[in-house]
C-alpha cells in the first residue's frame, strides 16, 4: 500500500507583477505568467449615465470580450432615463470591449470606460524615491515603521534605548 501525498492549498491575494513573479516560480515562461495574471486581476467598473441602447452595447461587448456585465432591466422600458452599468473583466477584457464599443459607435461609454481604468491604474502604482532607491507603491503590500531609540529622543514613551523593550 502506498502512502498518500499530502495535498494542500492557501488563497493567494496576489496581483500584477506580484502574481507574475509568483507564477514564474513554477517554471512558467514570462508571457504564460503575464496572462494568467492578466486572467486573475479582474476589475469591476460602473457606468452611469447610461441610456438602453448604451447599456445594450455594454453588456453584449463585455460579455464578448469575456467580461460580463448588469443593470436594471427598468432602463429598457420605454421613456426610462439613463441608468448605471456594472462591468467585470480583466483588464485585457475590458480593453477589448472598449475596442468593441468604439467600432460598433458607442465611442463616449468606451472613453469614459478606458479613462476609469487608466485613473485607477495611475492612483494604485506610484513610486516613492527612498534615497538611491525608489519604493513601488500600489504593486504589492508594503510596510514601514520608524523607531527613534537615541537618547535624546522626545517620544516620551520611557522605553529609552532598550531594543526588546521597543520592538
Amino acid at each position: 500500500m502506498t502512502k498518500q501525498q499530502k495535498v494542500t492549498a492557501r488563497v493567494l491575494v496576489a496581483s500584477g507583477e506580484e502574481l507574475v513573479r509568483e507564477t514564474m516560480r513554477l517554471a512558467v515562461p514570462r508571457e504564460r505568467a503575464e496572462a494568467f495574471a492578466d486572467k486573475a486581476s479582474s476589475y469591476v467598473i460602473r457606468l452611469d449615465g447610461a441610456g438602453a441602447r448604451g447599456a445594450l452595447a455594454v453588456r453584449q461587448h463585455f460579455s464578448e470580450a469575456g467580461g460580463k456585465a448588469m443593470f436594471s432591466e427598468e432602463i429598457l422600458a420605454p421613456g426610462a432615463g439613463p441608468s448605471a452599468v456594472l462591468m467585470t473583466g480583466s483588464l485585457s477584457e475590458a480593453r477589448a470591449a472598449c475596442e468593441r464599443l468604439a467600432a460598433a459607435g458607442f465611442g463616449r461609454e468606451a472613453g469614459e470606460i478606458e479613462k476609469a481604468l487608466s485613473n485607477f491604474s495611475q492612483a494604485r502604482r506610484r513610486s516613492m524615491p527612498c534615497g538611491r532607491f525608489s519604493l513601488t507603491i500600489g504593486e504589492r503590500t508594503l510596510i514601514m515603521g520608524i523607531l527613534n531609540l537615541t537618547p535624546d529622543s522626545f517620544s516620551g514613551d520611557g522605553l529609552g534605548i532598550d531594543l526588546e523593550a521597543a520592538v
